[in-house]
């Protein structure tokens, strides 16, 4: 079975051929909206929304051959849900699947860690994957819309009974239907020079073998001489802090710094400070007083993430004051101006921070 469950080495090691999948597809949450604008029944029974229904293979890990009807519905604030039944034995499907679409914007506000569990329906809905077949929408939307305006979205699929299994048994899991294995190009080293077919925009040219130096939007670029100064005070949330996940109050009180970049090169320093009360009363204070760009870890004309290294102080939790040690991935995005930011120390989650606006913006 493929199953995600990528640690952060991994993710580090492969960063580029991730960051070159995300800047491969390009599109603005209006045309999604405005394209399936009228196509919702507006009606209070959400099982009468799933309207736009489709059959797609590559969904099944025993079976790839296998079609899967997706029962979709538009979903607000992101673009649609889909409930997805395998369709072997007729008459007697089962809920396999789960599946949340959303527009690339969006996928771009997603925590880094994440990314990896989404695919890019550019890939996936390609000749070679198999393009879907329309079984029934709803009256005025054409089948070669609505497949041209998904292969600008991304999906994550999350199995609930694989159908390989007599019984739902397994766990929930994520399927990566952009796999080599899902793609049947698992065997295929040289898939990097033959990937003659389907869209340009097609990411998984890179997903075996070095990615190929290519560009299909050379507009959309991070520049060469980024010069950043950011700064966000009292807003944002935080995620978790030293496994703390739940906190009667929580508040960044600020995070600022500036970034100047030279290709992958970073300089720059940044630091912060949060406070908050933890859900057994302990109230808590983190300060970082300073932390040192290194790289740029992803970056375009939408978006800029990068790795410093820094430590800090937590005092007020049970065990008195603790020093960590961290590398904190933060990216800032350029259309809105809000930041999200993830600090590790080994494989270990040190903090996560997200929503923090930037003043300067």
């Amino acid at each position: 079975m493929v199953k995600s469950g990528i640690g952060k080495s991994a993710f580090l090691n492969d960063s580029r051929k991730l960051v070159l999948s995300v800047l491969l597809v390009s599109m603005a949450v209006f045309f999604v909206t405005g394209a399936f604008a009228d196509h919702s029944n507006g009606s209070d029974d959400p099982l009468e929304n799933f309207n736009i229904i489709l059959a797609v293979n590559g969904h099944d890990s025993s079976n790839l051959e296998a079609d899967f009807i997706h029962r979709c519905a538009l979903t607000s604030p992101i673009v649609a849900t889909c409930i997805i039944f395998e369709s072997e034995n007729v008459g007697d499907h089962k809920l396999s699947q789960v599946e949340y679409i959303i527009t690339k914007d969006q996928y771009l506000q997603l925590p880094f860690r994440e990314r990896q569990n989404w695919h890019n329906h550019a890939v996936e809905l390609t000749p070679e994957r198999g393009e879907p077949s329309c079984v029934s929408l709803p009256e005025g939307l054409e089948c070669g819309v609505l497949v041209d305006i998904l292969h600008t979205t991304y999906g994550k699929v999350v199995t609930l009974w694989d159908p390989s299994d007599a019984l739902p048994s397994y766990p929930p899991y994520i399927y990566a239907v952009d796999s080599p294995f899902a793609l049947l190009q698992d065997l295929n080293n040289n898939l990097h020079n033959e990937w003659d077919k389907g869209d340009e925009s097609t990411s998984s040219a890179g997903i075996i073998n070095e990615t190929p130096d290519i560009d299909p939007d050379p507009t959309c670029e991070l520049p060469e001489d980024l010069q950043l100064d950011y700064r966000s005070i009292d807003t944002g949330d935080v995620v978790s802090l030293l496994g703390i996940t739940e906190f009667d109050n929580q508040e960044i009180d600020y995070f600022r710094g500036d970034l100047e970049s030279e290709g992958n090169d970073a300089d720059g320093r940044g630091r912060f400070r949060v406070d908050g009360t933890t859900v057994d009363g302990d109230d808590f204070r983190l300060y970082v007083s300073r932390f040192d760009a290194q790289e740029i870890v992803d970056g375009d004309c939408d978006s800029v993430t990068w790795v410093s290294e820094g430590q800090g102080d937590v005092r007020g939790l049970p065990g008195g004051t603790q020093r960590v040690e961290f590398e904190i991935f933060t990216t800032y995005n350029f259309n809105t101006g809000f930041m999200y930011a993830i600090a590790y120390n080994d494989d270990e989650v040190v903090f996560e921070f997200t929503d923090m606006e930037d003043i300067n913006f």
